[in-house]
């Protein structure tokens, strides 16, 4: 059955993104208020990266 879907059909067309200089706490917030595990990090109108839930998990994991 999944093999028909497409990636255009499970994706979410409202993007939330994020800067560079967005704190990390900000993006944290952003991404726990909108329930999603990603924020695309635009640059001038262009992707320069992405943050995701493990990103964070690491930083804390670190942090020890």
């Amino acid at each position: 059955m999944l093999r028909h879907v497409v990636v255009k059909e499970a994706m979410s067309a409202e993007l939330q993104t994020t800067a560079p200089e967005t704190p990390v706490a900000d993006a944290a917030r952003l991404m726990i208020e909108r329930k999603i595990g990603c924020l695309p990090v635009i640059e001038r109108g262009r992707l320069v990266g992405i943050v995701t839930e493990t990103d964070f998990v690491r930083l804390v994991a670190e942090a020890r």
